[in-house]
């Protein structure tokens, strides 16, 4: 009799029961990753809505405003409702300037805008 060649079914099986544990178990990990890169997501879309207001202030050399509330992405949420405004030069007047808080199930992100009109996510 010949030596038989390839793979058993019981050595097929275990080795896939063993692939579908290593990624079942992947999964939490997965998801956790997901909601901060959507929490990046909606600081970086809030950041470029307010950057979009800041330019259309600038063009029109007129004030520009721009409310931030609710929910931006699904999953990330921003706490508190605020206007943010700016003026012809781009700068963002006191009452205009601040921090908005966007928070997920597994961290949160500041939006800030500065009174010189400099627009960052942390």
């Amino acid at each position: 009799m010949g030596k038989g060649r390839g793979f058993t079914l019981v050595e097929l099986l275990v080795v896939i029961s063993i692939v579908g544990l290593l990624l079942f178990s992947l999964l939490p990990v997965l998801n956790k990753f997901k909601e901060r890169v959507c929490l990046k997501r909606a600081a970086n879309l809030t950041v470029a809505a307010l950057r979009l207001a800041q330019a259309t202030a600038i063009l029109r050399s007129d004030q520009a405003g721009c409310l931030v509330a609710g929910e931006v992405v699904s999953g990330a949420a921003i706490m508190t409702a605020k206007t943010y405004v700016f003026s012809a030069d781009g700068f963002a007047p006191p009452a205009g300037s601040g921090t908005s808080t966007l928070v997920s199930k597994h961290g949160k992100r500041k939006v800030i805008v500065s009174s010189m009109g400099r627009v960052r996510s942390e």
